[in-house]
């Protein structure tokens, strides 16, 4: 019998994740904390409960890790000229400077794993596969549980 694709995903989040955190370590960053700042890199201005939706956390961790981001002073909240209530989020120049160590880390482990392994149209293939799975996941969200969550985030940069 073949492997279900729930465990498939699960396992290779816990993989990834388990990966990823021993890697960047050398980063003097928390768990969490370099996909955030990765994120906001590539989404400047976005508002915290985009990063939180883009990150794939609940919000009240966002606003955690956040919290810890702005205190090193790494991101900093501005908030928007139209709409006093909403706050975005930037990189300060510190926390460009932590993209720019965190960077060629991810993009070499992306490399050493999806890249090796798979050719350029199967990477496309396997993502465009992806894509439509989360869309199959929100089609079937009745409740509204899932709604506002992106399926595919558009990097900005």
């Amino acid at each position: 019998m073949a492997t279900p694709v729930r465990y498939l995903f699960s396992q290779l989040n816990y993989l990834r994740g388990k990966k990823s955190r021993h890697i960047l370590q050398q980063t003097g960053l928390s768990a969490g904390q370099p996909k955030i700042l990765d994120f906001v890199s590539l989404h400047e201005g976005a508002t915290q409960r985009e990063l939180a939706l883009g990150c794939g956390v609940e919000p009240a961790t966002m606003s955690a890790l956040l919290e810890g981001l702005e205190k090193e002073g790494l991101v900093e909240k501005r908030g928007d000229a139209g709409n006093r209530r909403i706050v975005k989020i930037y990189l300060t120049e510190a926390g460009r400077e932590k993209v720019r160590q965190i960077r060629p880390i991810v993009e070499a482990l992306e490399r050493e794993t999806f890249g090796a392994e798979f050719s350029a149209e199967e990477q496309a293939l396997f993502r465009a596969l992806l894509e439509r799975y989360c869309r199959r996941w929100q089609v079937l969200d009745t409740d509204d549980v899932l709604r506002g969550i992106p399926v595919d985030v558009p990097h900005r940069g």
